[in-house]
Formats: structure tokens, C-alpha cells, sequence
């Protein structure tokens, strides 16, 4: 195992609510969620086979289910549950 394998991150994570912010620990995790993210956007662009979708189907992170139904993500989309990438903005005044 890496040193700061198990390192602490804030992110989005896309549950079947829509995009969720929650820490998510270790490289692997962070991973599964980019690539998850990926995915979704390659999908609802049409760009990527909804077949890519079902590698993440049963994964949670950060105690959330990602969301793998592609009408799901569809109306999720379309409702502004997705807002931009999985690393939220941070504002500090």
C-alpha cells in the first residue's frame, strides 16, 4: 500500500439522488468515482455504450450507491442533480 493511500478527499459522488458530497478515502476510491463520472457523461453524451455503466453497478463509496440506470441518470441530468465534476468548488472568504 502506498503512503497516503488512505488519504481523505471531499467529492461528489452520483447516487440515485444525484450528486452526493461526501469524503471518500484511499486512491482506489477516488478512482472508482472519476471513472464512474466518466462513464455517466460518456453515456448521456452518447459518446460511450450504457454497457460501460454496468462495471459500477453494486459499488458504493463514501456510503453511496452509484447510480447506474441510464434513464435514472437521464432525468437526474436533466433535473440539475449533476453539477460539473466529482471535486466540488470551494469558496472561502
Amino acid at each position: 500500500m502506498r503512503a497516503g493511500d488512505r488519504e481523505a478527499m471531499v467529492m461528489r459522488v452520483l447516487g440515485p439522488g444525484g450528486d452526493e458530497v461526501v469524503v471518500v478515502r484511499g486512491s482506489r476510491q477516488r478512482q472508482l468515482v472519476a471513472q464512474h463520472r466518466a462513464a455517466v457523461e460518456g453515456v448521456l453524451a452518447g459518446r460511450v455504450d450504457p454497457v460501460r455503466l454496468e462495471r459500477f453497478r453494486g459499488k458504493t463509496v463514501g456510503g453511496v450507491e452509484l447510480e447506474t440506470d441510464v434513464d435514472r441518470l437521464a432525468v437526474l441530468f436533466e433535473l440539475g442533480r449533476m453539477n460539473g465534476g466529482p471535486y466540488p468548488e470551494v469558496f472561502v472568504r
